[in-house]
């Protein structure tokens, strides 16, 4: 097996050179529960806070942003993307 190490220099160089062409950071967008009006920064702590409630050990954030572009419900709430 070979050394895949290269020296902080040519690391620097590359990354330089990589960095325009990166994309936007991903930004999250706050999220609401219909049902109890309660306001979470991000989908990801909306799911924490529903397997917190119903006793699961997991839901899924894809879940709740795909109900907030629906319309639709997560485990028997609706959801929806709360503009600032």
């Amino acid at each position: 097996m070979g050394n895949y190490k290269i020296d902080e220099k040519r690391f620097n160089k590359i990354k330089d050179r990589v960095e325009p062409y990166r994309s936007i950071g991903h930004i999250c967008k706050n999220v609401r529960c219909i049902e109890t009006g309660q306001i979470f920064e991000n989908a990801r702590k909306a799911a924490e806070w529903v397997a917190y409630v119903r006793e699961r050990g997991y839901c899924h954030t894809d879940l709740i942003k795909r109900a907030c572009r629906k319309k639709g419900t997560c485990f028997g709430y609706h959801w929806e993307f709360v503009t600032n």
